[in-house]
């Protein structure tokens, strides 16, 4: 890693690719330098989050169904970095939930939630989580719980799923925790500096769902390598049919008196 002062008090983190290290390191083991030009610019951007609603019976707290559509641009000397896991995937994720839902209700004669869901598509995560703080301070009505969704499909990969948690012990995590497992996948308690953690931070009920690569060097996250092949359509259907049971199960949640003494 290089690091560049700025200033007394912060420094620029620089992390050099893998491919990079032994590069340098194998044309001087004991000692290498390296040249580094690095413009910066800084500049305000108007940026949007996209809300839909879709409505149900009842007349309280709705669910919040989030992903970030952002990612961190092409490079100006001409890399591209697709972001298909990180967070394409989130994104298809939500609109497919969405597409699901309705049909139930429309073609399936399927009856209403007791809940409404808010889908929200939220921008500015990669550069400040701009978006999930906007929403957090202007919701569009009142929230009972949150599921963000945050990279998935990995192909080749074991399904181990995040929950946003660093630790057990939320009842919100641990319900939705108890069904993912049901469902054989691998529940991690891994928080994360996504779009989860401006809510959590609130005191929402919040999940910040996501793949978590087990195995080193095999996560594409902001790097040309996160390219759609890299996903398995398999793995994203399986989460899709994981978060629809959440959905449809929140209700039976959304009942549960809070333990004595937690402030609910």
């Amino acid at each position: 890693m290089l690091r560049l002062r700025h200033s007394e008090a912060q420094a620029l983190a620089l992390t050099l690719r893998n491919a990079g290290a032994g590069t340098a390191a194998a044309a001087n083991p004991a000692h290498w330098t390296a040249a580094l030009e690095l413009p910066l610019s800084t500049e305000p951007r108007r940026c949007h989050n996209v809300i839909a609603r879709l409505p149900g019976r009842g007349h309280g707290a709705a669910l919040l169904l989030c992903a970030h559509f952002d990612h961190v641009g092409d490079d100006p000397g001409g890399a591209r970095f697709p972001g298909a896991f990180d967070n394409a995937s989130g994104v298809a994720l939500l609109l497919a939930l969405a597409r699901t839902l309705a049909h139930e209700r429309r073609q399936l004669a399927a009856p209403e939630l007791p809940f409404d869901i808010v889908f929200a598509a939220l921008t500015g995560e990669e550069s400040g989580l701009w978006g999930a703080q906007q929403l957090r301070q202007q919701p569009p009505g009142p929230i009972g719980a949150v599921v963000n969704l945050d990279s998935f499909g990995l192909r080749g990969a074991p399904l181990a799923v995040r929950t946003g948690h660093a630790r057990r012990g939320d009842r919100f995590a641990e319900w939705a925790a108890e069904r993912l497992q049901r469902r054989g996948l691998q529940v991690q308690w891994v928080d994360g500096r996504d779009d989860s953690a401006v809510f959590r931070q609130a005191g929402w009920p919040t999940l910040g769902l996501g793949q978590q690569p087990l195995e080193p060097g095999t996560n594409p996250m902001h790097t040309p390598d996160d390219t759609p092949d890299r996903l398995d359509p398999d793995v994203l259907q399986r989460m899709h049919d994981a978060v629809l049971d959440l959905i449809h199960e929140f209700a039976a949640f959304a009942a549960m008196p809070p333990p004595q003494g937690e402030t609910p």
